[in-house]
């Protein structure tokens, strides 16, 4: 999903299932009509705080350990979509989750409790203008573009590094946002870390052509046949279609998925980027997916293999979502409620931490 689409609409599956969403792209949320972050019952201590960015301050969280520091300190890149600190995420492609989950949110709690100094921050594209965050944020006069938000991420980086209680920087990157770390990773030697989670290796162009099989594959399992199937996934196979053209030169004409061409080419420019990003990041960087992301599966995140070095790392996760909670079921076509996590899973977190301490560890070292 662009930062500027709506959501689309449900396309319902068999008696006994829960309801699919068609959710275009990488989404994430598409507004999370709340401004503040939950109060921290960890023991910690949260402060609201303003990222200096090129043209507008950023709103933000900074959750810190209940402990003296300097601490290691963590920012969270958001995925596709106009997002806040929260960072709701309704599902993944095919599955609508029970109720939004908080991921970055719950991300940051989780790794405060560890120890680590966590920013979030809303999304300039996440405002009161859109009902996503009540931020102060003007309406953009212009479409950002992909390297605002790369640059956004930097400046996120640059205020904790400016902070006497920081020592240690890792960047957190989730789905879109994995690949903005990718770079930051390669263009910045102050990060001890680079974590990508749910994140393509693969151009956006090809994610998008993969999840159109993988939901006609959904609703086929789901038991239609025919022009079900194709009434079901001719929206996302048309977005397709013109992110296909764009890949291939086309920047004129109409936005596409909500955003302009101009915006897809330079996401896709960024996507095919990516890999060599990794290769030559002297940060060691840590890959993270998910066994039942929809979104991004794990073929698309294994390729980053051949680009990882000697410190790096990937792993996915059994059962993990792209919204990183945890899907218990073999068979789409059989998923009830109980299989359906809705809270971030330990084991994302545990997977986060455990690479953050070896890498952070190595470094003492």
């Amino acid at each position: 999903m662009s930062d500027s689409t709506h959501c689309p609409p449900a396309v319902r599956r068999r008696a006994g299932t829960i309801a699919c969403v068609l959710l275009l792209l990488l989404a994430t949320a598409c507004g999370d009509g709340e401004e503040d972050a939950t109060s921290d019952d960890s023991g910690g201590r949260e402060e609201s705080v303003a990222i200096a960015a090129e043209d507008l301050e950023l709103a933000g969280t900074l959750r810190l350990p209940d402990a003296d520091g300097p601490h290691p300190g963590v920012v969270i890149a958001h995925g596709s979509g106009p997002q806040s600190r929260r960072g709701l995420v309704p599902g993944q492609l095919g599955l609508t989750l029970p109720e939004p989950v908080p991921v970055y949110e719950e991300l940051a709690e989780g790794l405060q409790d560890a120890g680590y100094a966590v920013l979030t921050f809303d999304k300039r594209s996440c405002g009161p203008f859109n009902g996503c965050a009540e931020n102060g944020y003007p309406a953009p006069s212009s479409e950002p573009s992909f390297q605002t938000f790369v640059d956004d991420v930097g400046a996120a980086l640059d205020y904790l590094a400016a902070r006497d209680d920081i020592d240690e920087m890792v960047l957190v990157g989730h789905s879109q946002g994995g690949t903005i770390a990718a770079e930051l990773a390669a263009d910045r030697n102050d990060l001890a870390a680079a974590v990508l989670l749910s994140t393509p290796a693969v151009p956006i162009d090809e994610v998008v052509a993969t999840q159109v099989e993988t939901l006609r594959h959904l609703v086929e399992v789901a038991g239609q046949t025919g022009t079900a199937v194709e009434q079901a996934v001719s929206e996302l196979q048309t977005l397709s279609e013109d992110v296909d053209a764009i890949a291939a030169g086309d920047v004129a004409g109409e936005p596409v998925g909500g955003a302009s061409r101009q915006f897809w080419a330079s996401w896709i420019t960024a996507s095919r980027a990516a890999t060599d990003h990794v290769r030559a990041a002297q940060t060691p960087v840590a890959v993270i997916g998910g066994e039942n992301d929809w979104n991004v599966p794990p073929e698309h995140v294994e390729a980053w293999q051949p680009f990882l070095g000697v410190d790096d790392s990937l792993r996915i996760l059994p059962e993990i979502t792209h919204a990183l909670t945890r899907l218990e079921a073999d068979d789409p076509a059989a998923i009830t409620p109980a299989d359906v996590g809705t809270k971030v899973d330990p084991s994302v977190l545990g997977a986060i931490t455990d690479e953050c301490t070896r890498i952070l560890g190595e470094a003492a070292d």
